[in-house]
């Protein structure tokens, strides 16, 4: 368990050098994190689970995976000697993707999940339901505008897990969700209004809110494209 958590905190440093800062607390002023909890994943003295490895991952511009057990590496760290790259022979687990304009065919596959079709591939990312999903993005509509500082950003071109057995959500969850008339899988943050009813907001105001529509599952993951 030692020798894990210090090959993960080596790529977590090599990472944040990479992306150009030149220091745990340039990086972590920089995001609007906390210096000493971003130190002590550096330093190795407290270990980061997923949720957090998918922001650090954001920051740096490499793929949780990298961080958290050294598979899918960027390119520059392929050829690094020191990086342990495998160090966590964890399995892999196939999810149905789906293209983010294929709302109907989500509908249906929701109503009678056959098994079959495009499968996306990740190393097991732990407590997820086996109805869970891989949805490709291609709208903006979770890239920050304005830019918030620490927001969770979601990319054109990154991959998001959702489990379509989490439907209960809570404000701040990012969770997928179709409108009827619209062939479109929409990701949108989830916001509490006055009178205790739910919004479903982008980060891109440029995209606005939903205020009805079907929640089909909350964002457990987000691979970023390399």
């Amino acid at each position: 368990m030692r020798s894990d958590l210090e090959a993960k905190r080596k790529r977590l440093i090599l990472a944040r050098e990479h992306a150009g800062y030149r220091s745990a607390r340039q990086a972590a002023m920089s995001m609007g994190w906390l210096y000493p909890t971003y130190a002590s994943h550096e330093n190795g003295h407290r270990d980061f689970p997923q949720r957090v490895a998918e922001r650090y991952a954001r920051a740096f511009n490499v793929s949780p995976e990298f961080l958290m057990f050294g598979r899918n590496p960027p390119e520059w760290a392929k050829d690094m000697s020191g990086v342990e790259l495998v160090e966590v022979k964890a399995p892999l687990r196939s999810f149905r993707q789906f293209n983010a304009d294929e709302g109907k065919i989500l509908r249906e596959w929701l109503n009678d999940a056959i098994p079959g079709g495009p499968q996306f591939q990740v190393t097991d990312p732990g407590n997820v339901s086996a109805k869970t999903i891989a949805i490709t993005v291609t709208s903006e509509e979770m890239r920050a505008k304005p830019a918030v500082n620490g927001e969770r950003e979601i990319h054109p071109g990154d991959t998001v897990l959702v489990d379509t057995e989490q439907r209960k959500v809570r404000p701040g969850d990012t969770v997928a969700v179709l409108v009827d008339g619209d062939n479109d899988i929409h990701l949108r943050k989830v916001v509490l209004r006055d009178g205790g009813k739910m919004a479903y907001v982008a980060l891109n105001r440029d995209y606005g809110e939903f205020t009805k529509g079907e929640v089909i599952g909350r964002v457990m993951w987000v691979m970023s494209r390399l």
